[in-house]
């Protein structure tokens, strides 16, 4: 938290944390960064949670803004994962000690890659 709150006393105007995934944590994390003078609140920042283990060989495909995301296998539905807005697909690499997850979000013939980093050390990144 002293780490956050140097940042706001440096002039940073929001702060970008990791994904709150239950009510109680939500809650939690609101009270201890209640003081801060940051303008962001978690109400803000809803969103559709669909929570599923996913394959190297499967992707996920939003097909418009009010369909919801599916997954299809990229051998097997190979019709469905043509058709689509959005879709992201999921490597596992072994370089790192614990592996890292790369993820290749495409859209409107662009492509964005986007990998995972955990460090397995006490205390996490430093």
């Amino acid at each position: 938290m002293r780490r956050l709150e140097r940042k706001v006393e440096a002039g940073a105007q929001f702060a970008v944390t990791q994904p709150v995934y239950d009510e109680a944590s939500a809650r939690m994390l609101a009270e201890v960064t209640r003081h801060l003078d940051i303008p962001v609140t978690l109400d803000e920042l809803r969103s559709l949670r669909v929570i599923r283990n996913i394959s190297e060989s499967e992707v996920i495909v939003l097909s418009g803004p009010d369909a919801p995301p599916q997954v299809c296998n990229v051998y097997r539905e190979y019709e469905m994962c043509s058709r689509w807005e959005v879709r992201v697909r999921v490597m596992r690499s072994s370089a790192h000690p614990q592996g890292v997850f790369v993820y290749r979000i495409e859209m409107g013939g662009g492509k964005l890659v986007f990998a995972t980093d955990v460090e397995g050390y006490a205390g996490g990144d430093r």
